[in-house]
């Protein structure tokens, strides 16, 4: 589902990825691809719906809160991640599921380099450090050299601290 909905709107919950950015040169080949992952999302489905335990985790009301979830966070990755920690900035990040059902915005506000205060706060315990081992590289405005530049970086962990 995360391969799809990144070529389709996040399935609707989202403005900021769609296939129309994909180059017209892969177009085919990500046509191609999109099309293996339904059929696979299909074949996944009909094996989970044959058991009758696995059977309810691929109806909407059970599937989608937590593609939502996953969605939330890839993007709090992706924030965490994607941006030097001076350059971020406050967030929200909408569609999080609520505990009654409901779409929420969960606002995600950096308050240093390893950390950020979030609302409403969603984990237990009252603070969350996330750890992730990471090699960082200097963005380029081509890609030329970045494999190489990858290769070279070394390895260190990142964290996050979150709190309410």
């Amino acid at each position: 589902m995360h391969c799809w909905g990144l070529y389709h709107r996040r399935y609707g919950l989202s403005e900021a990825i769609s296939i129309a950015g994909a180059p017209s040169e892969h177009s085919a080949a990500v046509e191609t691809m999109l099309a293996g992952e339904r059929g696979r999302q299909q074949r996944l489905k009909a094996l989970l719906r044959a058991d009758l335990r696995s059977a309810p985790w691929v109806e909407n009301e059970a599937l989608f809160p937590c593609y939502k979830l996953f969605e939330f966070c890839d993007t709090l990755a992706l924030w965490w991640h994607a941006t030097h920690y001076a350059l971020r900035v406050p967030v929200a990040f909408a569609h999080v599921p609520g505990a009654d059902g409901t779409d929420i915005a969960v606002g995600v506000v950096p308050t240093g380099p390893h950390t950020a205060r979030v609302s409403p706060y969603p984990f237990w315990p009252p603070a969350v450090e996330l750890r992730c081992e990471m090699r960082a590289v200097h963005p380029a405005m081509e890609d030329a050299g970045f494999a190489r530049r990858l290769a070279a970086s070394q390895w260190r962990e990142d964290r996050l601290l979150l709190t309410p």
